[in-house]
């Protein structure tokens, strides 16, 4: 270290944090490793296809499972990168068409364009996925492998 003190990188920082804040245990047993859900982000149908195409295209819980234990599969069904991207083109372009700042008035059919564009949806499907993972992991304690392709 520099005059006794040690330097610490990025990744020093992350475990320092997280040792500290329990979320790492240097006494993890390797035989109990493993995890308890995997949450695949993808579409259901896509990953679906994926499989009848590949022959794969979704994870197999058996190689996941920590000893003795089963892992689940869980789907979000959130779109993929392209789907949420039109979405967010169509957001944006509403969003420059503005509003009248002297009358106050809105665009005349912004509220149906903004339902349009889906953004809304998009949005709540990953905060619903977000919260559901974080549910598992600090009210169940449970791990959770989260898979996401489809282009994210």
């Amino acid at each position: 270290g520099v005059g006794g003190m040690d330097i610490l990188g990025p990744l020093d920082i992350i475990d320092t944090a997280w040792g500290d804040m329990g979320f790492l245990d240097p006494k993890v047993d390797k035989a109990t490793m493993g995890c308890d859900y995997i949450f695949d982000l993808r579409p259901v149908a896509n990953a679906r296809a994926n499989g009848i195409k590949n022959g794969g295209g979704a994870e197999e819980t058996m190689y996941y499972a920590a000893r003795g234990r089963l892992c689940k599969m869980l789907n979000a069904d959130i779109p993929n990168i392209y789907a949420v991207r039109r979405s967010y083109e169509k957001l944006e372009a509403i969003c420059k068409e503005g509003y009248d700042s002297k009358s106050g008035q809105q665009p005349s059919g912004w509220t149906r364009e903004y339902a349009d564009s889906q953004w809304s949806d998009h949005i709540v499907t990953l905060m619903n996925a977000a919260k559901q993972v974080v549910k598992l992991m600090t009210e169940d304690k449970s791990s959770v492998l989260v898979h996401c392709s489809d282009g994210w």
